[in-house]
């Protein structure tokens, strides 16, 4: 329903911009504009929930891991 209303919208917005007199092309216009604009309001939407999925590296926890590593590391030189 709301390519629909994308549809429309963009069919406003060629009335707008460039009135040619074909209807066939005025309407051709109207659905891919609409797609476009669809498509491009999904993928900020996915965006923006990638966003909320995934965390910035926490720098101390990177520095914390790197730490412990090591010092494994030099207790299995020891032994």
């Amino acid at each position: 329903m709301k390519l629909f209303g994308w549809i429309l919208l963009s069919a406003f917005i060629c009335i707008g911009l460039a009135f040619t007199g074909e209807i066939a092309i005025f309407l051709i216009c109207a659905i891919i504009l609409g797609i476009l604009i669809r498509c491009l309001t999904l993928l900020l939407d996915i965006k923006t929930r990638l966003a909320q999925i995934t965390k910035a590296p926490d720098p101390v926890r990177d520095a914390y891991d790197n730490y412990l590593t090591e010092k494994l590391k030099k207790v299995e030189k020891d032994v």
